[in-house]
């Protein structure tokens, strides 16, 4: 299976826009080669380099089998509140 985004590359640095210091709006993803029997999928927002330990920013699940893209609508998406504020907790540098 490949995941991608059309906005940056794979080890790029996010995109400003994509983060909490920008527009903090998800990124376009497409994914493809998926095994024949999917039933459905599930897309994790892990940052696995940040300062106190992986660091979880949302999930969406119940993705339909069908799809190659995020949906806007139809999913269920569990997104984790900044510690230190009422914001989500998008991707944000390290600092």
């Amino acid at each position: 299976m490949h995941l991608s985004s059309s906005a940056f590359g794979d080890g790029a640095v996010i995109p400003r826009q994509f983060t909490c210091d920008g527009e903090d709006v998800s990124p376009p993803l497409a994914w493809s080669e998926a095994p024949a029997q999917t039933r459905s999928f599930v897309l994790l927002c892990d940052d696995p380099d940040a300062p106190g330990g992986t660091w979880h920013h949302w999930a969406a699940y119940d993705i339909p089998a069908e799809r190659r893209s995020p949906p806007h609508a139809g999913a269920a998406v569990e997104r984790k509140r900044h510690p230190h504020s009422d914001r989500e907790a998008a991707p944000c540098a390290q600092r």
